[in-house]
């Protein structure tokens, strides 16, 4: 795995994912993830993507409380709740989350 990483840079702009996968006898999901900064970050100088919580029922009611009466920005929130100001608005929006 580790020559993977150490090449995966290289061939970027000349290969395929898909064709990288195939070179170093992994799959591609491996070599997407690498290439997305979701693994082997400290080895590839990719930058690590956010890990956000996971939303339960209660705590999307205490966000959909929190979003009626608070102060801070819909962003804050979001930052406080470890998620993606993007699921915040689909909670707010009542796209997802609706019977909470």
């Amino acid at each position: 795995m580790g020559r993977v990483c150490e090449q995966l840079a290289p061939f970027k702009p000349k290969m395929s994912l898909k064709e990288i996968a195939e070179k170093y006898g992994t799959n591609i999901e491996t070599i997407y993830r690498i290439d997305k900064g979701k693994t082997w970050a400290g080895v590839t100088g990719r930058k690590k993507l956010p890990e956000y919580d996971k939303l339960s029922h209660r705590k999307v009611c205490a966000l959909k409380r929190a979003l009626s009466r608070s102060f801070l920005s819909e962003k804050k929130l979001a930052e406080n709740y470890n998620i993606k100001y993007s699921t915040l608005c689909d909670i707010r929006d009542g796209k997802t989350w609706e019977d909470a």
